[in-house]
């Protein structure tokens, strides 16, 4: 039911009931009418509320419309629906009621029946445009992350060695702990790598080698969603680790450039 009007009549001793109810398919408006005693069992049916109606299809002169005029009501519970998928999907294309003429849901709506679900994540797409992140980014971030960088001798992970690994885990949107080492690359540093870093070769000299800090690093991710500003750049340096040093690389990454590109204006055109 997304609509009720109660209105007493002049002599007072009996009510005009409305009741705007849909099945999702088509709407009309239930008419009761009946002494002010006998309707005091239906005050707890309020909008929002699942009936079943029977009655007569009419057309009521002062509504000028078809109305059902009720001669039974009953509340009921609707039936949710449920995903029993042993193994739960993730929307990767989803609008939100931000996308024109496309969608009719707000954003914190889509969450919560993908939480019902049982579904771990979902991606809104909406055209061109980023306004329902100031209402996705209201939804709790109630999962483990590790948002790191690393510095480098170079661009390349195929040749270059990483030089320092930063890293802090948030659980349910706080920071609970925090990781940093240096890394021995094992080779000098190029004056213009240390220009750009700040990290010199005395600083990685006797740092933890390049299998000990990638290992610690895996440690301490423990599992969680991996976050990074180019994620490509930086996972690639630890993949590249872990295949050198036959090390077990299974984590999800998320890449902040992406995000970024999509929320924010390019500075560019700012005039």
């Amino acid at each position: 039911m997304f609509g009720c009007e109660i209105k007493t009549t002049r002599s007072g001793d009996k009510n005009i009931i409305n009741y705007d109810i849909t099945d999702y398919t088509g709407s009309v408006t239930v008419k009761i009418f009946d002494s002010v005693q006998k309707c005091k069992v239906l005050e707890d049916i309020k909008k929002g509320s699942t009936i079943i109606v029977s009655g007569d299809v009419e057309f009521d002169k002062f509504a000028g419309d078809t109305v059902i005029n009720a001669r039974s009501v009953s509340t009921v519970k609707k039936v949710a629906v449920v995903d029993n998928a042993p193994k739960k999907r993730v929307e990767l294309h989803l609008h939100t009621n931000m996308s024109q003429m496309d969608a009719v849901t707000d954003a914190g709506k889509l969450v919560k029946r993908a939480a019902d679900f049982g579904h771990s994540a979902i991606a809104i797409t909406d055209h061109r445009v980023a306004p329902a992140f100031p209402d996705a980014m209201n939804e709790p971030l109630d999962g483990t992350f590790v948002c790191f960088d690393l510095e480098t001798t170079g661009l390349y992970a195929t040749n270059d060695k990483i030089t320092e690994i930063g890293a802090v885990k948030i659980k349910d949107g706080n920071i609970v702990d925090t990781f940093s080492t240096f890394a021995d690359p094992e080779r000098p540093i190029p004056a213009r790598v240390v220009q750009l870093t700040g990290i010199t070769d005395n600083m990685v000299k006797g740092a933890p080698s390049q299998k000990e800090a990638v290992q610690a690093f895996l440690d301490f991710c423990d599992g969680a969603v991996l976050v990074a500003h180019n994620a490509p750049f930086d996972t690639g340096f630890i993949r590249k680790a872990c295949q050198d040093f036959g090390m077990e690389y299974n984590y999800t990454s998320v890449d902040t450039v992406a995000i970024a590109r999509k929320i924010l204006p390019d500075i560019n055109n700012v005039k």
